[in-house]
């Protein structure tokens, strides 16, 4: 990085009678703007973050792919070219490499007599997004190539200080991310502007600021996204970027989340209210390719057996599938399937429990093996039951550091079944084992019956600092 450091001073030695004195004044940097312009003609103020000025800022000047002239900012962050030569017709560069701040570059053509005020925000360096980002070896080289964009909400409204992260190298160091990149934020109206190599495979990752999301809705902006990194932060593959080329976000960040309320009446099966029971609502919905489904649960029923559930969704706002599970005190009760409900939610209208639900899952074990290094024996004390032939274990394992365990199959038969959900520890926190598997493990059962299913578990997993792990293992689980 590029370093200036300008220090002026003005030190003055003054004698009076036997006693000598030393002043020391402040510089005072001040930039007046030329009454006449002969030529091309740049000025402009460059502030930080919040508004303020920033003096004393060194900006350099390039033109034709050389660095022309620099020049410093005023006390109230004011510059101009006066002193500069430069050429009418071609494009100009203005490069502000400060240590404290990410680096800026504005790239702009001006005609051969045109005077323009350009206004420049700098950006304090966090480390909470970028980590540390690296300059450009040469601002003014005429084969950088513009990335830019506008973004905004499902409403129009322009997204401002959204942090946007182009890359095109990765470097972890302990725990922070560095990169050969570009960094800044989209300003008030929610344009961005940076610049970036030629043949150089692009990566683009952005997401608003927590002063733009007021509801606490954080949605990522790229619509495709590619984990390219264990990192934690997901960036999209641009490619190599040939010409001038606008980022595209996606379209429908809500900020403001769309609230849903789904309500009804429970009854006994003789059509008695329900004094006390238990309701989950599964609540599904798309983004992108992905179906995304959520649990809702709630024990608060009215006195004539009525219930709410208030639902608020950040990434999506349409209509959504759901299945309403209710049981009561007796363990009777009722499934409901309702596809393609209206946006903001319906009335379910009232359901009866006649069902007997008295299937419940007992104590079970799971005996798992990670690579030849890691081997667990978890016992879960309950879980979730669908019917006998779907289950839900959730579970933690207190003596060693794994965070929780989900261990989930659907509609089982007796040979080979896929384990629609098998997740171990915390991919996030320092368990260099952990993992979350989707239909990647299958389980051979063994018997299904009196009570029991028992089985074995095989299949590779992608652990989070292991790489591709072989996991083994058996399993018993019970149920009444």
């Amino acid at each position: 990085m590029k370093n200036h450091y300008i220090c002026l001073f003005i030190i003055l030695f003054l004698s009076a009678c036997r006693e000598e004195e030393v002043i020391i004044e402040e510089p005072v940097i001040t930039i007046e703007e030329p009454t006449e312009i002969d030529g091309a003609f740049l000025s402009g103020q460059i502030v930080d973050n919040d508004g303020a000025a920033v003096p004393e800022a060194v900006i350099e000047f390039y033109q034709n792919g050389n660095l022309l002239g620099e020049t410093l900012t005023d006390q109230i962050g004011r510059y101009n070219t006066a002193d500069l030569p430069l050429l009418g017709g071609s494009q100009v560069t203005i490069a502000i490499e400060e240590e404290l701040f990410a680096a800026k570059y504005k790239r702009t053509t001006l005609d051969i007599a045109e005077a323009k005020e350009i206004d420049l925000r700098l950006i304090r360096k966090s480390g909470e997004i970028i980590g540390e980002d690296r300059v450009l070896e040469n601002p003014g080289d005429p084969d950088l190539i513009k990335l830019y964009g506008t973004f905004t909400d499902i409403n129009d409204e322009p997204i401002k200080n959204a942090h946007v992260l182009l890359a095109w190298e990765f470097e972890r160091v302990e725990d922070r991310l560095l990169f050969e990149g570009a960094y800044d934020l989209t300003d008030l109206d929610g344009y961005i502007e940076l610049l970036v190599p030629a043949g150089e495979v692009i990566y683009f990752f952005s997401i608003p600021s927590f002063e733009t999301a007021e509801t606490g809705c954080l949605d990522f902006i790229n619509a495709e996204q590619e984990n390219i990194l264990d990192f934690g932060i997901y960036f999209e593959n641009l490619g190599i970027i040939s010409s001038e080329q606008e980022i595209i976000e996606q379209d429908d960040i809500n900020f403001s989340a769309t609230e849903y309320e789904f309500t009804g009446d429970f009854q006994n099966c003789d059509g008695s209210p329900v004094s006390s029971a238990m309701g989950t609502l599964t609540i599904s919905y798309p983004i992108g390719s992905d179906t995304i489904r959520r649990n809702i649960e709630t024990t608060e029923f009215g006195p004539n057996g009525e219930y709410s559930f208030d639902v608020s969704i950040c990434d999506y706002s349409g209509p959504l599938d759901i299945e309403l599970h209710l049981t009561n005190q007796d363990t009777f009760g009722a499934n409901l399937i309702v596809k393609d409900t209206p946006t903001g939610g319906t009335t379910l209208g009232t359901i009866q429990a006649c069902d007997d639900e008295r299937i419940r899952l007992l104590s079970s074990e799971l005996n798992i093996n990670i690579g030849s290094d890691y081997s667990f024996a978890i016992d879960f004390e309950s879980g979730v039951p669908e019917d006998p032939s779907s289950f839900t274990l959730v579970g933690t394992h207190d003596d060693i550091n794994i965070g929780f365990i989900i261990f989930k199959m659907n509609d089982i038969v007796i040979g080979d079944n896929l384990v629609s959900e098998l997740h171990v520890g915390w991919p996030f926190m320092n368990e260099p084992f952990s993992f979350f598997s989707f239909d990647e493990v299958t389980a051979s059962v063994t018997q299904f019956s009196n009570g029991e299913i028992v089985g074995t578990l095989t299949g590779d997993v992608e652990t989070k600092d292991l790489g591709t792990q072989e996991v083994t293992g058996d399993f018993i689980v019970r149920y009444e």
